[in-house]
């Protein structure tokens, strides 16, 4: 399980990050500037999906892009 320690995920962001989400739906989006990253998808994560949980299978990444796998409980 993925714990939402935002400390340590924040310091993964670079502070000009830019997050995009596809979609029609309460997280879609583009996400600017690890503020906005933080602040915009949490809160937007909680009002969507509140309690979920995900079981984090694997991260892929090199110095341009992240992709990760994983399933919800």
């Amino acid at each position: 399980m993925v714990a939402r320690d935002v400390g340590s995920i924040a310091d993964c962001f670079a502070d000009d990050v830019v997050f995009h989400i596809p979609g029609r739906n309460a997280l879609s989006g583009e996400y600017r500037g690890k503020a906005d990253v933080l602040t915009r998808l949490f809160q937007r994560w909680e009002e969507a999906f509140g309690g979920l949980e995900i079981d984090l299978h694997d991260v892929l990444a090199n110095d341009r892009h992240v992709v990760v796998l994983s399933d919800r409980r």
